[in-house]
């Protein structure tokens, strides 16, 4: 599971990416009291900001990679 790290630009976006990809295994983890993990817990409308952000972030990380790549000074 990544997690986000400050020095590292992409891993918001990696680690949004892998909460939503298993969205399911963490709303039935977060949803057993026993586990204490209830405060966790996402609502529908958490869970379409996460992705509307991923999705910002990850077009963000393409074209910075393009722009990067195509305009490099060698």
């Amino acid at each position: 599971m990544p997690q986000d790290v400050s020095t590292r630009w992409n891993s918001t976006s990696d680690m949004l990416d892998f909460a939503i990809r298993y969205r399911d295994a963490i709303d039935a983890m977060t949803a057993v009291r026993g586990y204490g993990l209830r405060k966790y817990e996402l609502v529908p409308a958490d869970w379409n900001i996460a992705t509307e952000l991923r999705n910002v972030l990850t077009v963000s990380r393409f074209f910075l990679s393009t722009f990067r790549c195509s305009h490099a000074v060698f």
